[in-house]
């Protein structure tokens, strides 16, 4: 419902660690006057509280109360205001109980079909191949600082993350870390599978990807 490129900062009341304002999609959702709200999600809560607060005040927006109260009372923070931990997680899942209707695995397995992997190996192109490279001997260089100082900064620690997401993005193309070029041939290869899915009229495909980009070149390569 977010959009981490539209967000904004504010410090909470209790002058901790800041919180993300919802994104500006998110705030004209909410504006939308309707009888009825029913929001359909996997993953209700990532990484921080502030995502579950989004999701629910677009059903209830007064269920979780005021945002900074609700974060002062479940996060644990260190000394320098950073979130360290949570607490009285239990109280939220009974806050929620009227609202939520909550189904796992254990749940629904038994009315799923039998899961089938197939996992199909594809090569990189050396400009791949070059990306990938680069960005390990990045990622060797941290680890060894790491090794020997057992600390590291918040910014090796952002170019730890950046340069082992490079590194995953080279394996799907170029285009991803470039924009421009497209040297790659998963996504040639993902076109190829669904050819041979599709000889099937009836076939249905969904095709997931970590990032929008492999999106697009998938995309490109349908639209022909």
């Amino acid at each position: 419902m977010s959009s981490a490129s539209s967000q904004k900062c504010a410090i909470d009341r209790g002058g901790r660690r800041p919180w993300r304002r919802p994104s500006r999609r998110a705030r004209s959702v909410k504006r939308i006057a309707t009888p009825y709200a029913i929001v359909l999600t996997g993953t209700p809560l990532e990484n921080r509280l502030e995502e579950l607060v989004s999701i629910v005040e677009f059903v209830d927006r007064h269920r979780l109360g005021p945002t900074f109260r609700f974060l002062a009372d479940h996060q644990v923070h260190d000394e320098y205001g950073k979130v360290v931990g949570y607490r009285d997680l239990d109280r939220i899942g009974e806050t929620l109980a009227p609202v939520l209707i909550r189904r796992t695995k254990a749940g629904v397995l038994s009315e799923l079909p039998e899961r089938l992997d197939k996992n199909f190996f594809v090569a990189m192109t050396p400009e791949q191949r070059t990306h990938h490279d680069e960005n390990q001997e990045l990622v060797a260089r941290i680890v060894a600082k790491w090794r020997r100082y057992k600390f590291l900064s918040e910014a090796d620690q952002r170019r730890l993350m950046i340069a082992l997401q490079n590194m995953r993005m080279s394996c799907d193309s170029t285009y991803l870390l470039d924009h421009e070029t497209d040297f790659g041939v998963k996504a040639d290869e993902c076109v190829t599978v669904l050819d041979d899915l599709f000889e099937q009229p009836a076939s249905k495909v969904v095709v997931f990807s970590q990032w929008v980009r492999m999106h697009e070149l998938l995309a490109r390569r349908l639209a022909k």
